[in-house]
């Protein structure tokens, strides 16, 4: 069962800006990107793109994989709380039953 990973944007916030005393800003200028894309990131509205995990590898440690391996996890346990799929079944199943 999956747990409730964090937003990357908690990561950066709390791992980043936090521990090394870090403004937006700053680490926004670093990326080079807008404040405001990266403020949307930290705040969980946004969520890392491939473009933005390369910037992160670059700027941050993890690869730019690892990046969108952790908003890939967030956004996989985000919709299995938002939607219902216990309706759904395996295709063999389905074809077992039109038999």
């Amino acid at each position: 069962m999956m747990h409730n990973p964090p937003h990357p944007g908690e990561i950066i916030k709390e791992s980043y800006l936090d521990e090394l005393n870090i403004s937006i800003n700053s680490l926004a200028k670093q990326l080079g990107v807008n404040p405001s894309t990266l403020s949307r990131l930290i705040d969980g509205k946004s969520s890392i793109s491939p473009e933005m995990a390369i910037r992160l590898s670059k700027v941050l440690n993890g690869s730019a994989e690892f990046w969108l391996n952790l908003q890939q996890s967030y956004s996989l346990w985000q919709a299995s709380q938002a939607n219902d799929f216990a309706g759904l079944r395996k295709l063999e199943q389905l074809s077992e039953q039109r038999v």
